[in-house]
């Protein structure tokens, strides 16, 4: 549908999220504490609640890629897509009470209005209910 939220929903599939052949994405803390410091992602197998895991793939990608999160806790998220002046391409998941595990959204290079987006960098914003921020960048080669 419009907005590139072609699917969207638990991944049941067994996916090898921890073999992402590039560095890993970089939580960062609520941008209004001026303390925060950035910390690698977790790998799938850490118990520590404080992380989730986005990847996306294929990155870079001609026509679509899939966003990839594992919620260690379940709860809120929101997760958009930005061109690099900061204004939403994408929105594809506003708030969206997801349960613990792994979900998949897919992105198909287009905005909100359905129109296909230029080439270029683009970053994805996940964030979590408790205000927790995620982001990473993806490279749309048309």
């Amino acid at each position: 549908g419009p907005g590139g939220n072609v699917g969207q929903g638990p991944d049941s599939e067994g996916d090898n999220l921890g073999d992402n052949e590039g560095e890993p994405d970089t939580p960062m803390e609520d941008e209004s504490d001026d303390t925060a410091t950035a910390k690698p992602v977790a790998f799938l197998d850490s118990d520590d609640p404080d992380f989730a895991t986005v990847l996306a793939a294929p990155n870079p990608f001609n026509s679509s890629t899939v966003l990839r999160l594992r919620l260690r806790e379940a709860g809120a998220v929101t997760l958009t897509v930005h061109n690099l002046a900061g204004q939403v391409v994408a929105t594809l998941s506003d708030s969206e009470p997801l349960p613990a595990g792994v979900h998949a959204w897919d992105w198909d290079g287009r905005d909100g209005s359905g129109r296909s987006v230029a080439s270029g960098v683009y970053l994805y914003r996940f964030i979590r209910q408790d205000g927790k921020l995620y982001f990473g960048k993806l490279a749309l080669v048309r």
